[in-house]
């Protein structure tokens, strides 16, 4: 089985909780209480003051990339910074002490301008991915000027989720009913469960 999950517009999984079926959606909310999910965050947040702490202090060590085509072919560029190349995609990387990848994320190249989508991924220092995090603000969603949105997944050892959030908000950070808006910008992603699977895919040159 592979171990990732595709998300569409329409997207949907079935996840087992107490002999119940839940459908996942973009809009889903929920917790599980686990007993993993205390660790997951203090994993997760040490990654996060580590990725900050690189863009904030020492930013020599993000790797930049631009993906030139859906086949997934890299490029390593210094910087972003005047570049007048069409791209598929755009990717900020960031490595621990170690050189071991804990964080990736990824920029879809909007044409239009009336969207800007992100993917992050964090993974553990085994490669394997605790929190996925996707924001999308757009523009045309009918219920506001501008929408913003972020959904969280949170993953314990064995890749099972036991945690998503979701929120929807205008440009000054008012919360909406996603029932009211329209969402013309909502594509097809992937969550890899390990960064060996991801690397698969898209091979990150040290």
């Amino acid at each position: 089985m592979s171990n990732f999950v595709t998300f569409g517009f329409l997207l949907f999984c079935l996840l087992s909780c107490n002999s119940q079926e839940k459908q996942i959606t973009e809009e889903s909310k929920f917790d599980l209480k686990s007993g993993d999910l205390l660790t997951i965050l203090e994993t997760f947040n040490s990654i996060v003051k580590q990725v900050d702490n690189v863009y904030k202090t020492d930013i020599s060590k993000l790797e930049l990339y631009f993906q030139m085509d859906k086949e997934g072919l890299l490029k390593r560029i210094p910087n972003f910074d005047n570049t007048s190349e069409a791209f598929y995609a755009s990717y900020n990387l960031v490595r621990n002490n170690t050189g071991q990848i804990i964080y990736i994320a990824e920029y879809p190249a909007s044409e239009s301008g009336d969207w800007n989508l992100i993917y992050e991924s964090y993974f553990n220092e085994n490669g394997n991915l605790i929190v996925f995090i996707r924001g999308c603000s757009f523009f045309n969603g009918v219920c506001a000027e501008i929408v913003h949105e972020k959904s969280e997944y949170y993953y314990n050892l064995k890749h099972e989720l036991i945690k998503k959030t979701y929120e929807i908000t205008d440009g000054n950070k008012n919360p909406l009913n996603y029932k009211d808006c329209v969402f013309n910008y909502r594509y097809d992603y992937k969550i890899y469960n390990t960064l060996t699977e991801y690397l698969k895919i898209l091979k990150f040159e040290k």
